[in-house]
């Protein structure tokens, strides 16, 4: 993977908005203390909720997240009717939705 010279890593085991929020808040912290970056980009899964991996922030860490939800525009009622629930809540806490 190309990465610009920037430095990846990734959370395994599972979802960063659940079972990892602990591992998730500690990574913060270590790349806060390490980096001190201007901006920190999490990509969640495509079923994340990312209001999960904002609320886990917010009360961790004390900053809120800034959310960003890209929507397969293509695929959107196919979608909807699969996992109408999901999609609702990742919609609802975005602070900005993408259409792709």
């Amino acid at each position: 993977m190309l990465n610009a010279g920037f430095k990846v890593d990734n959370l395994f085991a599972g979802c960063a908005c659940c079972s990892l929020s602990g591992e998730l808040v500690s990574s913060i912290k270590n790349i806060q203390k390490a980096l001190n970056p201007e901006w920190l980009i999490i990509e969640a899964t495509g079923v994340a909720y990312p209001g999960s991996i904002g609320k886990a922030i917010l009360e961790s860490l004390g900053f809120d997240a800034y959310i960003i939800t890209i929507v397969d525009a293509k695929r959107w009622r196919r979608l909807q009717n699969a996992m109408e629930t999901l999609m609702s809540e990742q919609l609802k806490d975005s602070s900005i939705v993408l259409f792709s």
